[in-house]
């Protein structure tokens, strides 16, 4: 490896090491801040023994639910330590050494819903021109010794987090970032970053103080770590999306929830930019999932007889229509299926839950002139979406069924076996909530996943079901790797908008417990601890 290589490497882990650490302060800022603010982290000093979880959560008035899984995240980051049994009741938590060295740093997290609500306005304060006051803005008061402390500097990352992740994302929206980074040292006036000077010079400002850009009197340029975090600019996407779940958190964990319901009426998503969510969401599928996914699915289009192919894709939960698009464009170009579409047409189907959704899949599928329909589905409802496909003339039976991160978002069902409820071993470890904030436990989330693949056997039977899932990990393997992966986000925005992330261990045991086998699997991204986050299936059910 040259020295130029070499040193390339170190900055690229510098840079991720930062924007990890930013994407982390987003996710459990707002913990941090509301747990204070109820004295949990005083019971926890003041404690000898562990506190079991859930008498905590009775003792300041928490969601039981949300509760523990705001003490994953803060396992996550390795300040406390979990102990115990969830399906039991008796998980229970302490401060590790870290956390109490992290302890006297915590009244810093007091700045971050100032700080979120600068970041949330940040993008109309670009675009304004009139009323604009400059008293909104502020930077974040940090620890001292924050290039002397390793903690003090990642407690200074964190409060960072959201203003940069919003910055860097509008600049690469907009098309800025991509020019600047494409001239390294070059400056830009601050009329190009936003049309108030005063948020220009602070968005400046901000990333100067990251090592990422340089000011002067012409305004400002992109260092080279600058220019290397503009390229890694679309992972901010997915936090910022969130930003609503987060500025919501102490309400969530100790207030009234009113979790949106979004359906199939004009209902406007209020936890989440859904806009913003699935564009990153088509990119991740872009970057780390298309070559993996295609090499999977291609060779079904190369089988003879062609009469024995699927005579659609159904993607349930489809976003932007990324993955259709490319999966028709591969078999109309590379498989035997794309010779004979005129013999064998090949319709692509997306099935959407929100409305927001189903347009971004239908404008797509059009825009590309691929043969399409576009219609309300639900992952957790095969039945309803069965019936919809035949209303719009299309055999759920003979399709094959795609999905991308859409298992994890279902609505929860209490299981309806009793008896395999009684009798089922959980292997899952992590918390789920339902949206007034009670637990669920880990066996009935697990039993409620077997349910859910069971229904889907009668609509896969033919061509089995492919999908893409993400998973959470053990908190003390996320805890080890800290500042090289986004796994508390994951954790934080799933969790606290009920979505239900399992181990990909026990996602494969549900989906064997409930009558499929994998014909092909992929691990997809990073691991931690050998332990994959993102997953690729091809299942088809055993039972004839």
């Amino acid at each position: 490896m040259s020295f130029e290589a070499l040193e390339a490497g170190k900055l690229q882990v510098s840079v991720v090491k930062t924007m990890c650490h930013h994407i982390d302060g987003i996710a459990i800022g707002s913990t941090v801040q509301s747990l204070a603010s109820h004295n949990v982290f005083d019971l926890l000093k003041k404690s000898d023994s562990p506190w079991n979880v859930n008498r905590l959560a009775d003792q300041v008035g928490a969601r039981k639910g949300y509760f523990h899984i705001a003490f994953r995240l803060l396992a996550h980051q390795g300040f406390v330590r979990l102990s115990g049994d969830v399906d039991c009741g008796r998980q229970e938590v302490t401060l590790t050494d870290d956390g109490v060295a992290w302890l006297p740093l915590v009244d810093y997290y007091n700045q971050i819903q100032r700080l979120s609500g600068i970041a949330s306005d940040l993008p109309n304060l670009i675009q304004a021109r009139n009323g604009f006051h400059p008293s909104k803005l502020f930077f974040p008061r940090l620890p001292n010794d924050v290039e002397g402390s390793l903690l003090h500097e990642r407690v200074a990352l964190h409060l960072y987090g959201a203003l940069v992740a919003v910055i860097m994302k509008e600049l690469y929206i907009n098309g800025t970032l991509a020019f600047l980074a494409c001239n390294v040292g070059k400056f830009l006036p601050f009329n190009n970053l936003a049309s108030e000077p005063a948020v220009a010079k602070f968005m400046a400002d901000v990333l100067e103080k990251h090592g990422w850009g340089l000011t002067d009197s012409h305004g400002f340029a992109l260092t080279v770590s600058g220019a290397a975090a503009a390229a890694l600019t679309p992972q901010y996407f997915y936090p910022v999306s969130y930003l609503p779940t987060f500025e919501n958190v102490p309400e969530i964990l100790f207030g009234t929830v009113h979790k949106d319901e979004a359906n199939d009426s004009t209902t406007v998503e209020l936890h989440l930019d859904r806009d913003l969510d699935i564009t990153f969401s088509g990119i991740i599928f872009q970057r780390n999932c298309k070559k993996p996914f295609l090499d999977l699915v291609l060779p079904i289009f190369n089988r003879e007889p062609l009469h024995e192919q699927p005579e659609s894709v159904v993607d349930t939960g489809s976003g932007d229509g990324t993955l259709l698009v490319e999966l028709f464009r591969a078999i109309r170009d590379q498989t035997l299926r794309g010779r004979f579409l005129e013999t064998y047409p090949l319709t692509m189907v997306g099935a959407e839950y929100t409305k927001v959704a189903r347009a971004f899949t239908k404008a797509a599928l059009e825009r590309t002139g691929i043969p399409n329909k576009t219609i309300f589905g639900d992952i957790g409802d095969p039945s309803g979406l069965s019936k919809r496909l035949i209303d719009n003339g299309i055999d759920p039976t003979n399709a094959l069924h795609v999905s991308k991160s859409v298992i994890h978002d279902r609505k929860y069902k209490k299981p309806e076996r009793v008896e395999r409820l009684h009798a089922w071993q959980s292997l899952s470890k992590a918390p789920f909530a339902l949206p007034d904030g009670s637990l669920i436990r880990p066996r009935d989330m697990e039993c409620n996943l077997i349910e859910l693949f069971e229904d889907w056997i009668p609509l896969t039977r033919k061509h089995g079901m492919v999908v893409i899932e993400a998973h959470t990990v053990a908190p003390e393997l996320v805890a080890s790797h800290v500042g090289q992966n986004i796994v508390t986000c994951l954790d934080a925005t799933h969790g606290y908008s009920n979505q239900y992330l399992v181990e990909s261990e026990v996602f494969t045991r549900v989906a064997d417990c409930a009558g499929y086998r994998r014909l092909a699997y992929q691990e997809l991204g990073g691991k931690l601890g050998g332990l994959p986050i993102l997953t690729l299936s091809h299942f088809i059910p055993q039972i004839p």
